[in-house]
């Protein structure tokens, strides 16, 4: 009888270094979690992506990688994970990763301005269905993203193992303009499976249903799932911390600054819209954008948070002329990579 590839998953973090162990203990126990309910959401949501990477579609520029298993890890820190290990590729995020994206969407879901934004009703039922949405939307995301680093072979170094790849990373400061873009390629890909699956594909209905709004037009439909995938996934990167940026350590980064993600994944989003909603792409301007992320920014930042300054001031080294050499450099080296596919 095979090994169950719970089993493996767990067995995995037991073998690594005493260090290693005192980050990541293993497979969680649903069973120990004080919050009510979140066993039950966390095993339906397990089942759910699951089943979707067992029935994952065979794809040309994919690299040969073993089946998926998705779990949850045991640890005190709030990160999400991808490795091959014994005959399996798996994803892993950590519960207290699960409880600040509640926390986050929660926030969300309660900000009457956003709702009215957004053109929801304030009602105590619909501001619950925006924040199960939004979660389902930026969990998707992170494992969209790790999925990546399996199939454009990000981890693999060419035998059975592979290396951890971490999304979050305590000081940042750990990479260079080669890693970020793979990040940045796992980005791309990540938002491209959200479009169709939200958009366009199986989750569209329920989400509609969630928040009451199956009975307005396709095109107001289309704007409003557009917009909360804006929603979910801005609110994600500004949740971290936002280092301020200079010529020098901007190459230094484990991942591409929040500003230049977001911005690359909604060239992504909008490159999909035109292959398959070209009224879409026309509507979702730069402007509605910055409407969103400002009210975002509002929900999840206070009036003096420093992260408001540093975004606004990697934006602004974004646009100089180092800024514009940096997203060049990223952008020729995360396209190379992907035609190498």
């Amino acid at each position: 009888m095979s090994t169950p590839p719970e089993v493996l998953f767990d067995r995995y973090f037991h073998a690594q270094t005493p260090s290693m162990q005192q980050i990541y203990q293993g497979k969680d126990d649903l069973e120990c979690l004080e919050i009510p309910g979140l066993k039950e959401i966390l095993l339906r949501l397990q089942q759910g992506l699951n089943f979707a990477l067992a029935n994952e579609r065979e794809v040309p520029e994919h690299r040969s990688h073993p089946p998926f298993h998705f779990d949850y890890i045991r640890s005190s820190l709030s990160n999400a994970i991808a490795f091959r290990h014994d005959g399996y590729s798996f994803i892993g995020v950590t519960i207290p990763l699960i409880e600040t994206l509640m926390t986050l969407c929660g926030r969300l879901s309660r900000s009457i301005d956003l709702l009215s934004l957004l053109g929801l009703d304030a009602a105590e039922d619909i501001s619950d269905g925006l924040g199960l949405v939004l979660f389902h939307i930026a969990i998707f995301f992170i494992v969209s993203h790790e999925y990546t680093h399996i199939v454009h072979g990000h981890s693999v170094m060419g035998f059975e193992g592979s290396t951890l790849r971490h999304e979050i990373h305590d000081d940042g400061y750990a990479g260079g303009l080669s890693e970020q873009a793979l990040e940045a390629d796992a980005d791309s890909y990540a938002i491209y499976h959200i479009m169709g699956n939200w958009i366009a594909g199986v989750e569209r209905s329920e989400g509609l249903t969630v928040l009451n709004r199956n009975t307005i037009s396709l095109a107001d439909q289309d704007d409003l799932l557009f917009s909360l995938v804006v929603v979910a996934i801005g609110a994600y990167f500004m949740l971290r911390p936002v280092p301020q940026l200079d010529a020098e350590s901007v190459y230094k980064l484990s991942h591409p600054p929040q500003a230049a993600r977001l911005n690359s994944l909604m060239d992504t989003a909008i490159a999909w819209c035109r292959q398959n909603r070209g009224d879409l792409a026309q509507r979702m301007t730069e402007q509605w954008f910055n409407r969103l992320l400002s009210h975002v920014a509002s929900a999840i930042w206070e009036a003096n948070d420093s992260r408001h300054q540093n975004w606004m001031q990697q934006v602004d080294f974004l646009r100089s002329a180092d800024g514009a050499e940096y997203l060049g450099k990223l952008r020729t080296d995360r396209d190379q990579y992907r035609a190498s596919l």
